[in-house]
């Protein structure tokens, strides 16, 4: 049940990210911030540690407007000799703004696959898959330097774990 609801989930912002990057024309701005210093620089990327992407991913944001962003966040690491990936998009919303200051809520949807090398002859290893969800609330500083620090719920067929996170990057 979880699992099936993680899927629509998923697929549903993904759907709605898409459909509103298409129906949302460029914008062109000879000013990058507006008078009261707040940056109109839509997009940033970013390095992120303890986040979306596990233990730390490499992600991409573009503001849609004022109000809504989409990110989306991947990483690839190696723990233990385990082979670790993750893919998580979101949508996200800004609960308010000031200035260069922040507070936003995202939700998404989050793809994850660990793979076990085989430590003995004839056995190939392990790989599993998963997909469930994510849903965060974080502070955010934009200023040419992009900081956020967030806490998040991961949730997924086995139940929810809480969860937080660090990036820095760069928009344009």
């Amino acid at each position: 049940m979880v699992d099936a609801l993680s899927r629509r989930l998923g697929l549903g912002v993904i759907a709605l990210a898409t459909v509103i990057c298409v129906s949302k024309p460029g914008r062109a701005s000879p000013n990058p911030t507006t008078p009261g210093g707040e940056s109109q620089r839509p997009h940033s990327v970013h390095a992120e540690y303890l986040g979306r992407g596990g233990l730390y991913g490499i992600g991409y944001s573009y503001n849609l407007d004022r109000y809504f962003m989409v990110t989306a966040v991947a990483s690839f690491y190696k723990l233990e000799g385990e082979y670790h990936a993750t893919a998580s998009p979101s949508l996200g919303y800004y609960l308010f703004r000031r200035s260069r200051h922040r507070i936003y809520s995202d939700l998404g949807p989050r793809y994850a696959m660990a793979h076990m090398s085989s430590p003995v002859p004839r056995w190939p290893g392990s790989t599993s898959h998963g997909l469930g969800g994510q849903i965060s609330v974080g502070y955010e500083y934009r200023n040419r330097v992009v900081i956020r620090n967030s806490l998040s719920v991961l949730f997924g067929k086995y139940g929810a774990t809480p969860w937080g996170g660090s990036s820095i990057g760069v928009e344009w």
